[in-house]
């Protein structure tokens, strides 16, 4: 009896880790900061966070790119352009070393 209890008391636990981790959106790579909901708004409409959170570029690419991205097509003002780049190079520069949603 206490065998299986246990045996369901652990089955239980797993799922609840499996259903918390699914959970997790995309967006929950991006580091929290004040940035972060500019970020997602302008960025992820066309890549997903992953996408975003594996380069790793200087202030200045950073600068480059994000204004490519704005002659595309995403919407940013440039004062909402020089805020995502100072983000994604805080914390996705060539030293970055960002940890999901922290």
């Amino acid at each position: 009896m206490l065998r299986s209890a246990l045996v369901l008391a652990s089955a239980a636990a797993l799922l609840g880790f499996a259903g918390a981790a699914a959970a997790a959106g995309p967006n929950d790579l991006l580091p929290e900061d004040g940035a972060k909901a500019l970020v997602v708004r302008a960025c992820t409409s066309c890549h997903q966070a992953p996408q975003i959170v594996a380069k790793r570029h200087s202030p200045e690419e950073w600068d480059e790119i994000v204004g490519k991205m704005v002659d595309r097509g995403a919407r940013a003002t440039e004062a909402e352009q020089a805020q995502i780049s100072d983000y994604l190079a805080k914390h996705f520069g060539p030293n970055g070393a960002a940890k999901p949603g922290k």
